[in-house]
């Protein structure tokens, strides 16, 4: 059935009776909360089992389409195509308003399961964007997440990306883009020492194994960014893509999870 409520928890207090169906790591939800493996892929307007929109970058309407997963470790997989299109025309595939504003809220966890198919002349990202634009260096739009920009170096990174400019973090040594998938996530998280005011808000990159024979293991990727941080609303944008030269480029998305204990 379709659900916004992701299988989110930790097994932490299952002796006193608090074990929320754990899937990838996310704690107990108190708020916004969804949860998507694409197992369905619906019409304009309602893609997904939640529901998502097209925002077109640009003219030309790209395709959709349900791909057969291919190992145990896939379950439902979305593809984009952009089709031979104008150069920098692509889409932004998510919620259609605003799911937070003024910034991220405190607390929330985001992971996603992600692939470029096209090697070069691509731009592929995922997370919560100022709008559903492109958010590549030159741009001023506000986001935090996920980029991988074909044919420009280091394929993926964490962004933390507001109108002043940007922070980066490489997620990947040796990644393969238009091959790999990508598990990937963070945190936005609030820095103190014991029993005194916050220090600093940031957002701490990680990656994702769930490739294992326990719960999914999270390795934290660089230091807590605290700087270009989002102060906008922010959309929710699983996944976007752009041809930079024209031709056709594809990216899939094999779920993604949004969910945490944030002050609300």
């Amino acid at each position: 059935m379709p659900t916004s409520r992701p299988p989110s928890g930790d097994a932490g207090g299952a002796a006193g009776g608090q074990y929320p169906s754990p899937s990838m790591g996310n704690p107990p939800v108190q708020g916004f909360s969804r949860y998507d493996d694409f197992t369905r892929l619906g019409s304009a307007g309602n893609y997904g089992e939640t529901g998502l929109a097209l925002s077109l970058i640009g003219a030309t309407s790209p395709t959709l389409a349900l791909q057969t997963p291919t190992t145990n470790r896939e379950s439902g997989i979305l593809r984009i195509s952009t089709g031979t299109v104008t150069a920098n025309e692509g889409t932004a595939l998510g919620l259609p308003v605003a799911v937070y504003g003024a910034g991220p809220s405190i607390g929330m966890v985001y992971i996603c399961k992600v692939r470029a198919t096209s090697t070069s002349a691509i731009e592929v990202w995922s997370g919560f964007a100022g709008s559903a634009a492109r958010v590549h260096v030159a741009s001023t739009v506000e986001f935090i997440g996920f980029r991988a920009l074909g044919g420009t170096g280091t394929p993926w990174q964490g962004v933390v990306k507001n109108s002043g400019g940007e922070t980066t973090v490489d997620m990947f040594s040796s990644i393969t883009i238009g091959t790999d998938w990508v598990t990937l996530g963070f945190r936005y998280l609030v820095k103190r020492s014991r029993n005194t005011a916050p220090i600093a808000y940031g957002v701490q990159f990680f990656t994702v194994d769930g490739d294992t024979d326990l719960s999914a293991i999270e390795t934290d990727v660089g230091d807590l960014v605290t700087t270009s941080l989002p102060t906008g609303a922010l959309l929710h944008l699983p996944l976007g893509i752009v041809t930079t030269d024209g031709s056709d480029k594809s990216a899939e998305i094999d779920f993604y999870s949004v969910g945490g204990k944030s002050r609300r």
